[in-house]
């Protein structure tokens, strides 16, 4: 079972209204949550090879300005996996996450045709889209193609990996982000030890 669940909102933190966040995390945890929940049952019923498949983001490891409502989200996502995982183990159902990065895709798009209309039209400035383009993503881009990007999700699903990847262009930057997570755990035991 795959919940490929996400809208996304571009804009700077300050701009972003308390509905447009309640809409992106509603859809992208909530929506999450209600489609794993919905197909449960059947999943617990039925015998042999059972897999859940969560799309978290590549935004999870290398943030990118003006997207704090979509990162946050899928942060929450791998949360909610993580959890998931450990609670379906003992009935020997699967529970992998997908970490997506650039793909040629229509999820702008998608998600300015699913915005609420009481949220009001959807912009995108030019500052913004500079901003996006010159952000740690694009810097890091490797734009693959779908079928390109899910060349080894069936077998990681198959061994049950937790954690799956779609692009390599960022493992520096999540080697990095956990030297720094390392180094400051490292400095609070040092600081126990004085």
């Amino acid at each position: 079972m795959c919940a490929n669940v996400g809208v996304q909102h571009i804009g700077a933190i300050e701009s972003l209204t308390p509905s447009e966040w309640q809409w992106v995390l509603a859809t992208n945890v909530i929506g999450t949550v209600n489609t794993v929940t919905a197909f449960l049952p059947s999943l617990r019923s039925a015998t042999g090879v059972r897999r859940i498949l969560l799309t978290a983001s590549a935004g999870v490891f290398i943030p990118n300005a003006l997207l704090a409502a979509y990162t946050a989200s899928k942060h929450a996502v791998v949360g909610f996996g993580d959890i998931l995982r450990l609670e379906l183990a003992p009935e020997a159902i699967g529970v992998s996450i997908l970490f997506l990065a650039g793909m040629p895709t229509r999820h702008l798009e998608s998600s300015v045709a699913a915005r609420p209309a009481a949220l009001g039209e959807s912009t995108l400035s030019q500052h913004d889209l500079m901003t996006l383009a010159t952000g740690p993503t694009a810097r890091s881009a490797e734009v693959l193609t779908a079928d390109r990007a899910v060349r080894n999700v069936l077998e990681d699903l198959e061994r049950g990996e937790p954690y799956i990847f779609t692009h390599g262009h960022y493992r520096g930057q999540i080697v990095e982000r956990h030297g720094q997570v390392l180094a400051a755990f490292d400095r609070m035991a040092r600081m126990s030890h004085d």
